[in-house]
């Protein structure tokens, strides 16, 4: 067979072999989301108080400021080229 009427190589061949953490695992994840949505909210909030130079008090149950209606707005940014949730 010549080299030109090879199929071409599935390019999702070697990096599916190279991540077999992505299958399920009997043991269930290696982390636990929520932790891991509440690391990242603290990083985004952080960025937040820094960009104002500001303390800020954060309602987890309302997952809003309290009391800072500049921070709040900070919390979602437009979307650009016409998307939309």
């Amino acid at each position: 067979m010549k080299l030109s009427q090879r199929a071409p190589p599935d390019r999702f061949e070697a990096p599916r072999r190279r991540l077999p953490h992505l299958h399920p695992h009997p043991q269930g994840p290696v982390s636990n989301i929520d932790a891991a949505f509440q690391a990242s909210t603290l990083g985004l909030l952080a960025d937040i108080a820094g960009r104002l130079k500001q303390t800020l008090r954060w309602d987890p149950k309302q997952e809003r400021f309290v009391g800072n209606d500049q921070a709040n707005k900070m919390l979602c940014r437009p979307m650009h080229n016409g998307w939309q949730l």
